[in-house]
Order: structure tokens, then C-alpha cells, then sequence
């Protein structure tokens, strides 16, 4: 995020253990509010409320995602995959978003999808 980034983002996480313990199953409901990100396409498909709703197991240290969505104004991501103990991200992800998209001075419009992985570590995360 850039300098110029605002706004809110936060929720509920619920965990519970089985009786014998070991693995935690993880809830997080997230919602942003008034969110910029200073990055002007990147805040077009998000909005200024997007909603990150993700599920997954704590085993052995490292977050097993089973189901991650991120839902924007004019898009949405989904994800699946491990988040390690050190924070390395290991995340396949499709997403979907639609136009118009400015590149440079051309503009796009219709709607785009794709996929991809989510890579690097939660302080330095890339998109490949």
C-alpha cells in the first residue's frame, strides 16, 4: 500500500479445537471501510468497503486457506492454499473484475478473469 492509503479493515476471527486438540479450524470475516489504497485501478475494483472471507485449519504452525474470497466493487478473488509459520505465501488464486481498465492511455472495457498465485511473505506479498 502506498503512503496515501486510508480507511479501516478488520473483523472476527473464530478458531475451535476438537478435544484432543493439535489442529484449529479458523473463521475470519473481514470488512473494510472507507479503504484506499492510493493505487488507483487497485481502489476501483475494490471499493471503498470490499469484504475478505476466509476458512481454513492451524496445524503444525502454518495456516492451511481452504477457502478465501475477496469480494470488490468490481471484483473478486479466490484463493486456496497454505500461509507457512514464517509468513511465506503459497496461495493459488482466481479472480474476476470488470471494466473498464485503464492502461496507460488505453482504455479496456468488458469484463477479464484469471488466475494465478499469491507469493513472497505477508510483509512483502506478490501476485504472479
Amino acid at each position: 500500500l502506498s503512503n496515501d492509503a486510508s480507511g479501516s479493515f478488520g473483523g472476527p476471527i473464530r478458531a475451535n479445537s476438537s478435544a484432543n486438540g493439535g489442529t484449529w479450524a479458523l473463521v475470519f470475516d473481514g470488512r473494510a471501510r472507507n479503504l484506499t489504497t492510493g493505487m488507483d485501478e487497485l481502489d476501483r475494483l475494490l471499493g471503498p468497503a470490499p469484504s475478505l472471507d476466509l476458512a481454513g485449519t492451524i496445524r503444525g504452525g502454518r495456516i492451511e486457506v481452504t477457502r478465501a474470497v475477496l469480494e470488490g466493487e468490481n471484483g473478486q478473488a479466490t484463493g486456496r492454499g497454505l500461509i507457512e509459520a514464517d509468513g511465506e505465501l503459497k496461495l493459488a488464486v482466481d479472480w474476476t473484475a470488470a471494466g473498464p481498465f485503464g492502461v496507460g492511455p488505453v482504455e479496456i472495457d468488458g469484463a477479464m478473469q484469471g488466475d494465478g498465485a499469491l507469493t513472497g511473505t505477508m510483509a512483502q506479498p506478490r501476485m504472479r
